[in-house]
């Protein structure tokens, strides 16, 4: 019975010792065409029918893109946001945008995408962001 112990810990050592760390490294993704933005430290504020996100972005191209949708409609088209490439270090940005007052009254809430875009203008590292618009 000792054995038997000793050796079941011993594969269960080797097991968690096998796994595959990649997870971890997720935001560091890169498509094959070489796009990636990464996102930090975001926060939205809201008041009324106006928000403000702000936080950080890093990536290897020139800017990074948002649009906000409601369920199947589109509240914002496309717009763009600057960043410093050559630096490859965390930039702060802001964005404001008022939310259109019929947008209270839908059950789904309006969500703010951020995301880069590759070599064949298709979106990458999308990151999906809810404003709470509130009673």
């Amino acid at each position: 019975m000792k054995y038997f112990m000793i050796l079941a810990s011993v594969f269960m050592l080797v097991a968690c010792g096998n796994e595959d760390n990649s997870s971890t490294k997720s935001d560091n993704v890169l498509t094959e065409d070489g796009a990636s933005v990464r996102f930090q430290n975001i926060d939205v504020k809201v008041d009324s029918y106006e928000f403000v996100l702000t936080g950080e972005a890093s990536g290897i191209v020139n800017e990074f893109f948002y649009v906000i949708d409601q369920g199947e409609e589109r509240l914002l088209d496309e717009k763009s946001i600057p960043l410093d490439a050559s630096t490859g270090d965390w930039g702060a940005f802001e964005i404001n945008e008022t939310i259109p007052e019929s947008a209270v009254v839908s059950e789904d809430p309006p969500i703010i995408t951020l995301y880069g875009k590759d070599n064949n203008n298709e979106m990458v590292n999308p990151n999906y962001i809810p404003v709470d618009l509130g009673d």
